[in-house]
Order: structure tokens, then C-alpha cells, then sequence
């Protein structure tokens, strides 16, 4: 048996099972840790976008209202790269909100967006500030300082609770009129 060579088991990743959470106005990437592997490839309509070592990935470069494929697979390294099969796909889109304006009229801000088939809830913050929840697609303002800043952001809210991105604005009324800030 000395002379017998020595020959090295090793057992081949397993295949992860992706899923695509967009619940929180993210593209969230989430799968179990694979015995063996010291990292995996984040691919993206077939294209790897990135590699990382943990078991979630916020894909931040992901445009709204756009379908993507994903797919995961393990790799580990002993002289060169072994992977593991490719996961699931796995598809995900963010609803953005659409068309969110501000006007003035009169001594009040109007907010307006497009409601939408996918959210059946809207809430508007100043900052982390609550201004309405509503099932509308406008909001009428009265009650705010000129000269203020206002931080507004506008989420929309699906009855599975996903939301949507936020859409946000950042802007001082001022007597003259409204500027971007």
C-alpha cells in the first residue's frame, strides 16, 4: 500500500436555489450557504456582475421597471476554480412609482404621481416623517414653512407587501418659487 498513489476526494458543490426579493424596493438576492465553496457568482441576464462570499446580494445597479434574470453558482479554488452547477433563475423587477411631480397652487404644494396596478397604497415622508398614506395619486400640502427644506420621498406599497422604490425630491419653496435643490 506504500506505493499505492494518493488520490484526493472531492466532493462537487451543490447547486444553489436563488430567490429575488424585491419587497423591500430593492433587488435583494438571497440562497444557503454551500458546504464547500468560498464564494459565489452573481449573474446577472448571463453576465456576472459580481463575486462575493456571503449569501445575499443588493444588486444596487438594477433600473426600475426593467425584468432581470439572475443566477447563482458556488465556487471554490484548489489549483484553478471549480464552480458548481448554475442555480435556478430566478427573475425580478422593481415598480418604480411613475411621473411624481410637485406644483404649487396658490399656498399649497401639490404632489402628484400615476397610480399604479402594482401598488395599492402611497406613503409620502418629509424626511422620516409621515404626510399621508393614501390609495390616491395626489396629495395636497398646506402646512409648511417657506425657506424650509423639504426631503420628500414616495413609496409605493403592494397588498404582499413589496414596495417600490423610493422616488424622492429635495427642494425650497421660497417666496418667488419652488427650486431644486
Amino acid at each position: 500500500v506504500d506505493d499505492a498513489e494518493k488520490v484526493d476526494v472531492v466532493p462537487s458543490l451543490k447547486k444553489p436555489k436563488l430567490k429575488v426579493d424585491t419587497s423591500k424596493g430593492e433587488m435583494q438576492l438571497k440562497f444557503k450557504e454551500i458546504d464547500g465553496a468560498i464564494g459565489y457568482e452573481i449573474i446577472r441576464n448571463g453576465e456576472v456582475i459580481d463575486q462575493i462570499e456571503d449569501t445575499s446580494y443588493v444588486d444596487t445597479s438594477a433600473k426600475s421597471d426593467k425584468t432581470y434574470k439572475y443566477e447563482v453558482r458556488a465556487v471554490r479554488y484548489k489549483k484553478k476554480p471549480v464552480y458548481s452547477k448554475f442555480s435556478n433563475k430566478a427573475k425580478g423587477i422593481l415598480h418604480a412609482v411613475q411621473n411624481f411631480k410637485i406644483k404649487t397652487m396658490d399656498k399649497d404644494l401639490v404632489f402628484t404621481w400615476n397610480p399604479s396596478e402594482y401598488y395599492t397604497t402611497y406613503k409620502l415622508y418629509n424626511g422620516d416623517k409621515l404626510l399621508t398614506e393614501t390609495d390616491e395619486g395626489s396629495f395636497t400640502l398646506s402646512d409648511y414653512k417657506l425657506d424650509e427644506v423639504l426631503d420628500v420621498s414616495l413609496v409605493g406599497y403592494a397588498e404582499d407587501g413589496a414596495q417600490s422604490p423610493d422616488r424622492d425630491r429635495k427642494f425650497i419653496v421660497t417666496e418667488e418659487e419652488m427650486t431644486s435643490e
